[in-house]
């Protein structure tokens, strides 16, 4: 009989906690949803005329292969689009300070080798601070404070990275979401949670070193002091 009602009881039990998983996993999912946008390498740049093409390439090609060279990207004159330039690397940084300095450039007159390298050192400082910001901004939505400001930094560059589809800073926001109502509800540590949720894929925005995101991302939170705890959420997110 004995054995009979501890057989009922975790039967009970186990069909309960399932039930009571999917309600805290969807109510998590409903407080952490945010808009999807499209995955992207390349970006573009609009043209008054076709003959601002000409002016871009300069003379025997010197100012496409100074404004290449300043800012690490592929320029592309040849598109099926009547005046636009398309802009194309992997690296989504570089790829914003391109388009924000040739829009300058597009705008200023004086395209040239000299002009060129200013404003490309002119647009990589606004993304910087830009990218700073984004980072400071999205801790404190999520009621983190006193973050190292080198971890804030680096956080702000998944504002220009995607991954599936999805941009990455926003999908760090969401997850930190759902992992914070999920620690509310299970009695976790909040603040362990959600730190480690928006500093997941923070591995992502090594485009130097070797070694998967995970790694990547272990280091840099053993390097900013992190907490043992926090440090393993990014360990094990996969």
């Amino acid at each position: 009989e004995t054995a009979k009602r501890i057989k009922e009881a975790e039967e009970a039990i186990r069909e309960e906690s399932t039930a009571k998983a999917k309600d805290i996993l969807v109510n998590a999912m409903i407080a952490g949803a945010t808009d999807w946008v499209a995955e992207y390498t390349v970006s573009t740049v609009r043209l008054e005329s076709e003959e601002m093409k000409g002016r871009i390439i300069g003379k025997e090609g010197r100012n496409i292969r100074t404004f290449e060279l300043a800012t690490g990207v592929d320029v592309d004159l040849d598109s099926d689009i009547a005046n636009e330039v398309r802009l194309s690397s992997f690296d989504p940084v570089r790829r914003e300070t391109a388009r924000i300095a040739l829009e300058w450039l597009v705008k200023d007159a004086r395209i040239q080798p000299t002009r060129i390298e200013q404003l490309v050192e002119k647009a990589r400082e606004l993304v910087t601070s830009d990218m700073s910001e984004a980072g400071l901004k999205a801790a404190h939505e999520l009621g983190l404070y006193n973050l190292p400001r080198e971890a804030m930094d680096r956080l702000g560059r998944l504002k220009f990275r995607y991954s599936y589809g999805q941009n990455q800073l926003i999908a760090s926001i969401e997850t930190a979401q759902i992992a914070k109502k999920i620690a509310q509800e299970i009695g976790a540590d909040v603040i362990t949670c959600t730190t480690g949720g928006l500093f997941h894929d923070i591995g992502k925005t090594e485009m130097e070193k070797e070694g998967t995101h995970v790694q990547l991302g272990v280091e840099m939170a053993k390097k900013w002091g992190f907490p043992q705890a926090v440090t393993n959420c990014i360990a094990q997110h996969h």
